[in-house]
């Protein structure tokens, strides 16, 4: 199909905007107006997102721009999610990944692939998931700690490592919520890390609850991937 040269050009430039924000609030006007253009919208799902390896998904609210998993240019490595959250190794790094995965299955049905009826989740009610199944992980056998981690592509001795060394409690920090070296501020530094990238919105240290880009994210993309089905499993 041939476009003109000023669809071509709209289709960058609002794709240029994604790329840089993330997102498009569907207050700005003029770029919802060059979006609603089929032919632009044809541009983005058809050349930009296999070209660029990403997804364009649109909410009430806003258009979001995602990496696909596997795009190594604008998705986080280990080693940049590392440096950018201020975690001493790559066991935490997995324990960071356990956490948002503990997360999500209060939010998303693992059966049906729907929203859970969860509005919000507590901080604590995190903590103490992660917990239970942690202490599960701990009762393995080598043989099944192996197989876990080659089918979830997790490394659970490392969860388990990583989470052990961290106190319920460090009765040195004078505000517990405040710092990584407890359990609660190692999940809220997790939880902010997320609130961030406007994923979630963390309420007083204390509440969770997911954004229409978290929503959109889950229901439409990562609900189509075989390694939801690996990950959820673990909390049948």
């Amino acid at each position: 199909m041939l476009y003109q040269k000023s669809e071509v050009e709209d289709a960058f430039s609002l794709f240029l905007q994604l790329v840089n924000a993330g997102k498009i609030d569907k207050k700005d006007v003029e770029s919802i107006k060059l979006y609603r253009n089929d032919n632009v919208q044809r541009l983005l799902s058809e050349v930009f997102e296999p070209k660029a390896n990403v997804k364009i998904f649109e909410s009430e609210n806003n258009i979001f721009l995602v990496p696909q998993l596997d795009n190594h240019l604008l998705s986080y490595s280990n080693a940049e999610l590392k440096k950018r959250l201020g975690l001493d190794s790559n066991e935490q790094i997995y324990l960071f990944y356990f956490c948002i995965i503990v997360l999500l299955s209060q939010f998303f049905n693992s059966e049906d692939h729907t929203l859970a009826a969860n509005q919000f989740v507590r901080v604590e009610t995190i903590q103490n998931i992660m917990k239970k199944h942690i202490s599960e992980f701990q009762s393995y056998s080598e043989m099944q700690l192996e197989n876990q981690t080659i089918r979830t592509m997790l490394d659970i001795t490392g969860i388990i490592n990583a989470w052990g060394a961290l106190p319920e409690y460090n009765e040195k920090a004078k505000n517990i919520r405040n710092t990584k070296k407890n359990q609660i501020g190692f999940i809220l530094h997790c939880l902010k890390f997320l609130q961030d990238e406007d994923l979630i919105i963390l309420r007083e240290d204390s509440e969770v609850s997911i954004t229409d880009k978290m929503n959109l994210l889950i229901i439409r993309y990562y609900y189509h991937t075989q390694r939801k089905d690996q990950l959820l499993t673990l909390f049948k």
